[in-house]
């Protein structure tokens, strides 16, 4: 009977501790400190802008044909965009790690504008005919609004494929001539001279002098605007302008 009393006691006190150490356990967990939820980044956002978020990006596309070309007409025109737009929108996504994506929907038809080229042009089509791209956008704008309906959070662009001289681009839109994606002279860097218009949209700056067009930096904005999209790259100095850097 003293050795089953010894037992008894000793699994009574073990007992005791078990149960002290639990309650200890229990005690020590609901006196730790909250660790607060993790706040969701800032989206990333045009360049210089954080009111204008990028993390979806719907670009209108459109062929934009003068009142006076209308009869040359690019027969192939609608061939020639969607295997370049899904190349720049995957090398978007990669540039952006995945933080911006764009999606595109091409106008069916060629847009038929109002006026000759003159008009659009004017005389002077130096860097890029900026000129054009305000004009023709303006039209677009007031003549397809139901096309250019967005989606609620989406950040809308306008990407002008013009039969004429064209290669410009400012925050919301840009223009591009035709024959840079239909020319076999760049057929090795056409997506990369879309891109790089299309950089523009999201107000990226050129990093090249426009006057020498020495370049400032390697890349698709500076010096690599004319080499294969493959090849290239957005520089990381301005992606984290754009609270775009790598996680």
């Amino acid at each position: 009977m003293k050795l089953f009393r010894s037992r008894a006691s000793v699994l009574i006190a073990l007992s005791a501790v078990l149960i002290a150490a639990a309650a200890g356990i229990k005690i020590y967990k609901s006196a730790a400190p909250r660790v607060p939820f993790a706040l969701r980044p800032s989206p990333v956002h045009v360049y210089h802008s954080p009111a204008l978020s990028l993390e979806r990006i719907a670009l209108k596309v459109f062929y934009a044909v003068p009142q006076d070309r209308a009869a040359q007409i690019y027969p192939g025109w609608h061939d020639l965009l969607p295997a370049m737009l899904d190349e720049a929108a995957k090398f978007h996504e990669v540039q952006f790690h995945g933080q911006s994506v764009f999606s595109y929907k091409i106008f069916p038809e060629p847009f038929i504008l109002k006026q000759p080229a003159i008009f659009y042009d004017t005389e002077n089509t130096n860097k890029g005919n900026p000129e054009a791209l305000l004009r023709i956008t303006a039209e677009i704008e007031n003549r397809a609004v139901d096309f250019l309906k967005k989606d609620r959070g989406d950040f809308t662009a306008i990407a002008v494929i013009y039969e004429g001289v064209g290669a410009s681009g400012t925050t919301g839109s840009m223009i591009l001539s035709r024959a840079f994606l239909s020319d076999p002279q760049y057929a090795d860097f056409a997506s990369t001279l879309f891109y790089h218009e299309f950089g523009h949209t999201m107000g990226l700056p050129d990093q090249y002098d426009l006057e020498t067009n020495q370049p400032f930096s390697a890349d698709i904005m500076g010096g690599g605007r004319r080499r294969p999209l493959k090849y290239n790259y957005l520089d990381a100095a301005l992606l984290a302008e754009m609270n775009a850097a790598a996680q």
